[in-house]
Parts: structure tokens; sequence; C-alpha cells
């Protein structure tokens, strides 16, 4: 119980700032460090099967065709495959990587449970998976996530692209778009909101936009001007 406090206290305090584009009411990027990186990178991990059902058990059908497949796996009597266990590995895929799973999903998305080839402990726990009898120099380079650990902040566009925060890249931006009015939003990120940005990731090139601002999501928005120093 204890570590899933810790987790839903994680996913509620993980926060971004959006840079609003005042005309448009569009997103322009957001700034981001490390967690909200490794939720984007873990999207790729993550099978369709428990992609879709998790979509489904809360509510955020996807309008695509695979969710039809899905349901037809889920309609389909047990003998009609080759086993209930195909059938329930279809439904609940686990993911392969224990140690990349960021902590506001592990109890989202069930993971494979690997073992360890000098120790019978598993290896998927909650701090990623260094078994409990692994040496403490192990333990001290375990990595979490996928992008490095450091001051190292990062710019997610609005379709999810992301890059290194840079001065040049915000310049030639700015000069793209022809930008002139902006304000910095904060927004909260917990376990829903991640939910919501994988299924626009699938519907939308416009996905920052259409979680945050396409919702009129006041209750996640804190609306602060600021001048762009950087820029």
């Amino acid at each position: 119980m204890e570590g899933s406090t810790a987790t839903a206290k994680q996913a509620e305090d993980m926060s971004l700032h959006l840079l609003v584009e005042n005309q448009s009411n569009k997103v322009l990027y957001a700034e981001s460090g490390k967690a909200f990186v490794d939720v984007l990178f873990f999207f790729l991990q993550i099978p369709l099967g428990s992609l879709v059902g998790i979509l489904q058990e809360n509510d955020m059908n996807l309008s695509s065709s695979l969710s039809r497949v899905f349901e037809s796996v889920r309609n389909l009597k047990p003998t009609h495959f080759l086993s209930q266990t195909v059938q329930e590995s279809l439904l609940k895929p686990e993911v392969a990587s224990p140690t990349s799973t960021p902590p506001l999903l592990q109890s989202f998305f069930p993971v494979k449970q690997l073992k360890s080839e000098t120790s019978p402990a598993t290896l998927s726990s909650p701090v990623f998976g260094i078994p409990s009898s692994a040496p403490a120099a192990a333990k001290k380079k375990a990595e979490v996530g996928f992008v490095k650990e450091g001051e190292t902040k990062y710019i997610v566009m609005d379709d999810l692209r992301v890059l290194p925060l840079s001065s040049i890249f915000l310049v030639d931006l700015f000069k793209k778009f022809n930008v002139k009015d902006t304000s910095f939003r904060e927004v909260k990120i917990n376990i829903n909101k991640c939910l919501e940005i994988v299924k626009a990731s699938l519907e939308s090139d416009a996905v920052l936009t259409d979680v945050f601002i396409g919702k009129n999501s006041e209750e996640n928005l804190n609306h602060k001007d600021m001048k762009l120093n950087n820029c």
C-alpha cells in the first residue's frame, strides 16, 4: 500500500509548463524534464492489446478499428482459441521490460516477471527491479526509465516530438510561426492525463492542445504570463 501511495503522489506531483500561442489558443511546446519524457517513450513499449483494454476500462474508447479487434477477442468463446491462456495473453499482454516502466504507470500495465540470472528474486519491483540480494554497487548503478538523469531539459512539441531544450531552436520556432503573444500554463499530470495523452497520440497531431486546451480543462491549467527571456 505504501508503494501505491508513493506512486500516486508522484503522479499528482508531475507537472509541465506549456507555452501557448494566445491568439490561436494552441500549444506550441511543453518544457519537460526526464519524468514526462520517460512516460512518452514508454508508450512505445505498451502492447496494443493492453493499451486498448486499459483505455476501454477507463471509458476512453479508441475511435479506430483496433478496438473492434480487441472486442472480438474478448467476445469469442475460449473454445475458439488454442487455450484460455492464449486469449488472456491477447487481452492483457505484458510489458516486456520491467526496468523501464515509469512509476506512475506501473500499477496499470502488467509487467513480465523476469528472473535474475544469479538470484531467484524478480526484477519487476516498484524501484525498477534490482533484486534485494543484488550488490549495493549494482543498486547504485540502476537506471530508471529511458533518458539519463541530469539537468537536461526537453521540449515536447504539440505532436509529441521530443527535442533537447535549445534557445536557437526556440528562436527559429518563433520566427517560423510569427509568434508574438504567448503565455506559459502549468498543467498537472496524473495517470488519467497520461491515458488521455496516449489515446490522443493515436488520433491527433495536436495532442497537447487536444488534451489540455481542446477540452477546456480549466481544473488542470494554471495560467502564468511570462516573458521569454531565453529566446
